[in-house]
């Protein structure tokens, strides 16, 4: 479980004569477990939106992995689909130090980017593309000097994904990083990129359409 307070006084609590417990655990302590995080990574960076924060925790949960079959029913579901997906862990355990490291690392981010805008240094390209049957994809190599911000924004109804990869094509099991959200707006930020030319695929997960990257 998790430690949390315990209103002993008020009824009948985890410890007795106690304030606290750590015997606080199952679905009723994940919520409130998880609203937590995501109140610590909107402190570290106020201006994201609910869906950003709701992609940063998703993106920096650890991963279980229980490759064994269930004792009952004999189904095995304990790993990531191509959405880093499970259907028994979620998108895995939370990690709340990830989590805000990766918030504050997006505000840095912003934050040089704008100053990059007010000083003219900053090289903005828009890419519109299409993807015409679903679980198909496209590519695209961008040359990165110091570092690579991409957003991708699709059809609201579809769900595309990002996965780049220096100086070779990603696939959907050889990356170095990937954004999969549940839905077509994705971002992806490598604030420390080591020069060189980086491919990008935008992956159909499901459905088609128009995106801007």
């Amino acid at each position: 479980g998790i430690t949390t307070t315990d209103n002993e006084a008020q009824g009948r609590g985890f410890r007795p004569n106690s304030r606290y417990t750590n015997s606080f655990g199952g679905t009723s302590s994940a919520p409130p477990l998880v609203a937590g995080i995501a109140g610590l990574v909107i402190a570290a960076y106020p201006e994201l939106t609910a869906r950003e924060v709701r992609q940063i925790i998703e993106e920096t949960a650890d991963k279980i992995v229980d490759e064994e079959p269930d004792m009952i029913l004999g189904t095995i579901k304990g790993t990531y689909d191509e959405a880093g997906k499970s259907e028994w862990f979620g998108f895995g355990k939370v990690n709340a130090g990830r989590a805000v490291r990766k918030a504050l690392s997006l505000k840095q981010h912003a934050e040089k980017r704008k100053k990059d805008e007010e000083e003219g240094r900053f090289e903005d390209r828009l890419i519109k593309g299409s993807i015409d049957t679903s679980g198909s994809f496209r590519m695209y190599e961008f040359e990165v000097i110091d570092y690579l911000y991409l957003k991708l924004t699709g059809p609201e109804d579809a769900d595309f994904d990002l996965y780049v990869r220096r100086e070779a094509p990603p696939t959907l099991s050889n990356f170095d990083v990937r954004s999969s959200a549940l839905d077509s707006t994705e971002d992806i930020l490598i604030d420390d990129a080591r020069p060189g030319n980086y491919m990008v695929m935008v992956k159909s997960y499901d459905e088609t359409g128009n995106f801007e990257l």
